[in-house]
């Protein structure tokens, strides 16, 4: 990311990650098929179906300027 946009993308190569959400593969199934909202990212959070291993998403989602991009990411993740 380079001022808001991705400048690059590839596969993982062992590089060190600066951010990882973990989930069940049914949950993420889930959420590719119809993208969560604010609800519904909150419930998965505080009822630990979805942990932030490494990142500050815990802020980011307390943040109104920043959860709508980060929970819209995840309808652009259904469509890839």
């Amino acid at each position: 990311m380079d001022n808001g946009k991705a400048t690059s993308a590839g596969e993982y190569e062992g590089e060190a990650l600066n951010w990882d959400i973990r989930a069940s593969e049914a949950q993420w199934k889930k959420w590719l098929a119809k993208p969560p909202g604010m609800m519904g990212l909150g419930v998965a959070f505080t009822s630990r179906k979805m942990r932030f291993e490494v990142g500050d998403y815990a802020s980011m989602l307390k943040d109104p300027r920043m959860a709508g991009p980060f929970i819209k990411s995840f309808s652009v993740m259904g469509r890839v």
